[in-house]
């Protein structure tokens, strides 16, 4: 590619997609380290679906290198089809905020006349948006920070690791399950906590600690959605 390069005139990049952490990608057999350190890629782009990306761990090696690091903002594997608005923020905001050099888009069709389950009017403004983390958190009055969910599947064996969800609920022994934001919110700021729990009967109870705190004021939403205000302080950055 260096020398058709020369030969045009002009570099012709190249970019690799991975999977979403170190380990995902060894597990799957990309020895993506030394790509990065003998410089045999151009950039990287993380991710195919998964939404809890490890962009951190990447851009301290890929830095020293000059490669920039994009993660790939997606969704719909993970039953978000297509992705709301709210959601799209959220996940670049915390790309964003890990050092990401920009944000990969797949299964965006903003320009796409024709209404599909990837292609939203909404997505066309917030694409020119999501380039500016500030302009991001102006325009966008709602975030939505998930804990990611999904399964390894047959083309996919070693993703979605950090997934716990779907999981039959325990009744004996706590669930435990990761959302990530680092996010810091101000203290007038409203935020809500959501639990979808399938087959919800009337006399279920449902206990939630976070970040060793109880979350109290469950309102139902809905036959399975659990609904409770919360405090900014109950946030760990993170």
């Amino acid at each position: 590619m260096n020398t058709r390069g020369d030969e045009r005139g002009r570099p012709i990049p190249l970019a690799v997609r991975v999977g979403e952490s170190f380990r995902v990608c060894e597990l799957n057999g990309f020895d993506v380290r030394t790509w990065i350190e003998q410089d045999l890629c151009d950039m990287i782009i993380l991710g195919s679906g998964v939404m809890d990306i490890e962009v951190e761990a990447f851009k301290q090696l890929a830095a020293k290198h000059g490669m920039p690091v994009y993660p790939c903002l997606y969704g719909w594997p993970s039953k978000y089809i297509p992705i709301p608005a709210e959601l799209a923020t959220g996940l670049a905001l915390n790309y964003w905020a890990q050092g990401a050099d920009g944000i990969y888009l797949f299964n965006w069709y903003p320009h796409n006349k024709k209404s599909t389950k990837f292609s939203r009017p909404y997505m066309t403004g917030l694409m020119n948006q999501m380039v500016d983390p500030e302009a991001l958190r102006a325009s966008q009055k709602h975030m939505m920070f998930p804990a990611d969910r999904g399964r390894p599947q047959p083309c996919y064996q070693y993703n979605w690791l950090h997934c716990v969800l779907p999981e039959a609920m325990p009744v004996d022994k706590p669930l435990r399950a990761t959302i990530r934001t680092f996010e810091q919110f101000p203290a007038d700021v409203g935020l809500t906590l959501q639990l979808q729990v399938e087959n919800l009967q009337a006399h279920d109870e449902v206990a939630v600690h976070l970040n060793g705190r109880p979350v109290a004021g469950w309102q139902r939403d809905g036959n399975d959605r659990l609904r409770a205000a919360m405090a900014p302080e109950l946030i760990q950055q993170g």
